[in-house]
């Protein structure tokens, strides 16, 4: 399902905020981080995934997939208050273009 086919409830967690405990490579294998830099973006490409995304991070992916000519398609969970990438190669692509890797 494309982006503009739901709606997802605000709610305050994001991608982008700011971690207090663990490393960068341990809270993005748990696919809750979304990588900022070059070097970020290689581990996430050698190990990383997104978890769960809501409306703040849907925007965030929707905005890197469009500059690079991509469309993102999700999956509703089970509580259809989250959304899961399902066009995860596209997504990698991006990042590579993004990054130069």
């Amino acid at each position: 399902m494309k982006t503009s086919q739901f709606t997802l409830p605000s709610v305050n967690y994001t991608m982008t905020c700011n971690f207090t405990t663990g490393t960068y490579k341990h809270i993005m294998r748990l696919g809750r981080v979304f990588p900022t830099t070059k070097a970020q973006a290689i581990s996430f490409l050698s190990f990383g995934w997104l978890d769960v995304l809501n409306a703040a991070d849907v925007a965030i992916v929707e905005a890197l997939l469009n500059k690079h000519g991509y469309t993102g398609s999700y999956e509703f969970t089970k509580s259809q208050n989250w959304v899961r990438l399902a066009s995860v190669a596209e997504f990698r692509m991006a990042l590579k273009k993004e990054f130069g890797i």
